[in-house]
């Protein structure tokens, strides 16, 4: 994502709003790329589906690549 002071407020606005549970988040600045770095890990419950979480995460402003590890 870059490094915008509301990324990581959307995205976890998100997840609570979806009622998605998060078991873990760790970010990392990178100041010369001008980027953040997330990590989370999730909890996919039967009512969601992990593509689904991925395309909304996607959608949110300034969020420049989402991908499952």
């Amino acid at each position: 994502a870059n490094n915008e002071p509301h990324v990581l407020g959307d995205l976890t606005a998100m997840l609570i709003n979806d009622k998605i549970p998060l078991q873990s988040l760790v970010s990392q600045v990178d100041k010369q790329e001008r980027s953040l770095l997330i990590h989370l890990t999730l909890e996919i419950t039967p009512n969601t589906t992990l593509s689904k979480v991925i395309n909304r995460m996607s959608q949110l402003q300034d969020v420049v690549e989402v991908k499952r590890r």
